[in-house]
């Protein structure tokens, strides 16, 4: 049962991969900005949340626990920081995308 509570953490950055991805190449219509807002505050819930989740989950399966804390936390910090760095990429990508679209107007 760890395993929904790792997808739950993971669907914030996949969704960030994804639709972040898609907005900057122009395929999706909404905002990037949106997208990365919504999927921020998404992921800090969800850090925020997670532990609860795992109480309840041990419960549910009439354990005492299924994961130490501290090795949820590790995780659930290392998926942070690997949504920031997604972020980061974009907003590289996504500058990058301006600088071709501004040279190729003024080629024109």
């Amino acid at each position: 049962m760890f395993s929904i509570v790792v997808v739950i953490l993971l669907l914030p950055v996949a969704s960030q991969l994804i639709l972040g991805s898609f907005s900057i190449a122009g395929r999706v219509k909404t905002p990037y900005a949106a997208i990365t807002r919504v999927n921020a505050i998404f992921e800090i819930a969800l850090l925020v949340a997670a532990p609860k989740m795992l109480d309840v989950e041990a419960k549910i399966e009439h354990v005492r626990s299924l994961m130490p804390h501290t090795t949820f936390f590790t995780l659930a910090i290392f998926l942070f920081l690997t949504f920031l760095g997604i972020v980061a990429c974009q907003l590289v990508w996504k500058k990058g995308e301006k600088r071709r679209l501004k040279k190729q107007r003024q080629s024109n």
